[in-house]
């Protein structure tokens, strides 16, 4: 493979961008959640690394909203691979 060439993702990322704006838009009264709407922003660039920066980021600010966080380690993160949320599983 020539480095010019992208890696497919395993999930659609526009996908996941879509199903992640659909469940933050419904947080605040509507307003949404700043830092997921930048983390949707990347997605939907194809951006993966700097979607799961700000997850790493805003990990406290994200944990406020266990929906989000829940759909972000199920689908964004592999599942042998560290997310920012994994000392929770323990308290």
């Amino acid at each position: 493979m020539q480095n010019s060439e992208k890696i497919k993702p395993e999930k659609n990322l526009t996908q996941l961008a879509d199903q992640l704006d659909q469940i933050q838009s419904k947080e605040n009264e509507g307003r949404g959640v700043t830092c997921v709407r930048d983390i949707v922003h990347h997605l939907r660039q194809e951006n993966i690394e700097d979607a799961k920066a700000i997850c790493w980021n805003e990990y406290d600010k994200i944990r406020n909203y266990p929906d989000i966080q829940e759909f972000l380690i199920n689908n964004l993160f592999k599942p042998e691979e560290q997310t920012p949320w994994v000392w929770e599983k323990f308290q």
